[in-house]
């Protein structure tokens, strides 16, 4: 979810949570998460199926406790709670063959697993990236998530809002906001957040 500065004396506070949408069209025939579910980013932050991913590496699966670190290839998982049966998904980013409308959203649920679902985190400052690859990723701290494939960074819509059942939410893409000093802003800024984090602040 995009990171907001951490005020002094005050809790945390967290932007908006990357989602799965189950579209109107879509709920007629399917009460669950599936293959081609869009993904968007959703104020509502209290953990739940539809904004609950699990970091899983891209080289082993079943690999389990490992600390994260910057530079580590991984796949975000869909928490299936309704089903837990039922074939993994991930994000996949699906990049344009194409001139696009500016307005697409690329990044959807996926049960095929190539290497547009891979993904990677960096430093948020650009000064701290080779010194800080292989370092460990610290809850809560603000960085970059890249698509491997693609070379972009996850990023806000936010000027892509629309109103589905859960209100009104913002679209995610992969794109690079840099700006003239060469860092990126808040458009590309996410953090991420553990479970035992959210548990204890909602």
């Amino acid at each position: 979810m995009p990171a907001k500065p951490k005020v002094a004396g005050a809790k945390q506070k967290y932007g908006l949570a990357m989602s799965i949408l189950v579209r109107e069209r879509q709920v007629d025939y399917m009460q669950n998460i599936s293959d081609g579910c869009l993904m968007t980013l959703s104020p509502i932050l209290t953990p739940c199926c539809r904004n609950s991913f699990l970091i899983v590496s891209a080289w082993d699966e079943h690999k389990r406790g490992d600390q994260m670190k910057y530079g580590d290839e991984f796949l975000l998982q869909a928490e299936n709670y309704a089903d837990p049966k039922a074939p993994p998904l991930y994000v996949r980013y699906a990049p344009a063959s194409a001139p696009e409308p500016k307005d697409r959203m690329p990044l959807r649920l996926s049960a095929v697993r190539d290497s547009n679902c891979r993904f990677t985190t960096m430093p948020l400052l650009p000064c701290d990236r080779l010194e800080g690859l292989g370092s460990p990723v610290k809850t809560s701290a603000r960085l970059i998530i890249k698509n491997l494939v693609a070379d972009k960074c996850l990023c806000v819509m936010n000027q892509n809002w629309m109103q589905t059942f859960f209100g009104a939410e913002c679209g995610v893409n992969c794109a690079n906001y840099i700006d003239i000093h060469g860092r990126n802003t808040a458009e590309n800024v996410f953090t991420l957040v553990s479970d035992v984090e959210t548990k204890t602040k909602y």
